[in-house]
């Protein structure tokens, strides 16, 4: 049986997921994350020779992924990897080190990490809040403004990332830092996106145009309510046009490392582009996420079931 957890089934990538895989021979369901977690579990042990499909994009992932590992459910992605990944904090601090230590050396001259700082209030800000604060953007970021500000927690239902160009905007986000912290990441001076994309034992990329906004608060904001409207979904309604092109090779082979170092099957990266004089590119990873909402990409939906009905077999063949 294979069981697929999402909260989006219309979406077009969703929806091709569900028609594939209800044409297989394995079983196929489809569950809600929004069940209580007595119904996930209820869910999830009807059944023999089970692989569960996770679209990890909403605020219960958590309680999901720590079910399939109490019950030790196979998943894909895994619940480990998921987890990780959801966690900016966790995943920068990895890739960091997997930078300096392991990344291959053909790709270290292409491929760039920005250099970012997780900020989080009662560590990083004293009682003189404005120079503490001005003394740590100096260490990380030599002063250099203007910076990016990410939300820690990847794709769950809340989606904030704005520019900032003062430390004074920063402490005004201070309800945000205490609730749950701040990514401050140095801005790459590009607006041209590369979007990558593996899906299975497909790689495909994308390229589109956009600038990150600048934040523009007023003093006694609502922490709920500026979440609220920096919600994924919301950003998403935006008309950007995405070009499919061909994955340049240096993000080919970084994709698949990536997919071999982490045991992750599907996931995407957005790599911004700097052309040098001499017509050389740089890519700086800005962010990678798992199960990506592969808008624009064609048969995406068929390429996951594809390779899950793949991984399916691979995993049950034999038992039957």
């Amino acid at each position: 049986m294979i069981i697929f957890i999402t909260n989006t089934p219309d979406h077009k990538t969703d929806s091709m997921i569900k028609k594939k895989l209800s044409e297989k021979d394995s079983g196929f369901k489809l569950i809600s994350p929004e069940l209580d977690e007595s119904e996930i579990k209820n869910e999830l042990t009807q059944h023999e020779n089970l692989l569960v499909l996770l679209k990890p994009n909403y605020w219960n992932i958590f309680k999901v992924c720590n079910i399939l590992l109490d019950l030790k459910i196979p998943s894909i992605n895994s619940a480990e990897i998921t987890k990780l990944f959801k966690n900016r904090v966790d995943i920068e601090n990895k890739l960091k080190i997997i930078f300096n230590t392991e990344l291959p050396k053909n790709l270290k001259s292409n491929i760039s990490l920005p250099r970012s700082w997780y900020l989080l209030s009662g560590q990083d800000l004293k009682e003189d809040e404005l120079q503490s604060l001005e003394e740590n953007i100096k260490k990380h970021f030599k002063s250099k403004f203007p910076l990016i500000v990410k939300y820690p927690i990847n794709h769950t239902g809340f989606h904030f990332i704005k520019k900032i160009t003062t430390l004074e905007q920063i402490l005004m986000l201070k309800p945000l830092i205490q609730t749950s912290g701040l990514i401050v990441q140095e801005e790459i001076d590009s607006n041209d996106i590369l979007k990558s994309y593996c899906l299975g034992n497909k790689i495909f990329s994308q390229r589109q145009k956009e600038k990150i906004g600048t934040l523009h608060i007023e003093k006694g904001w609502d922490l709920k309510e500026i979440l609220q409207k920096n919600q994924h979904k919301v950003k998403s309604t935006k008309k950007l046009t995405r070009n499919t092109v061909q994955t340049p090779l240096k993000i080919t082979d970084f994709m698949r490392f990536i997919k071999k170092r982490f045991n992750i099957s599907i996931f995407g990266a957005d790599f911004l582009i700097k052309n040098s004089y001499d017509n050389f590119q740089q890519y700086y990873l800005v962010d990678i996420n798992d199960f990506p909402g592969c808008r624009g990409v064609e048969r995406a939906g068929e390429y996951i079931s594809r390779f899950v009905y793949e991984r399916y077999l691979q995993l049950f063949e034999n038992k039957n």
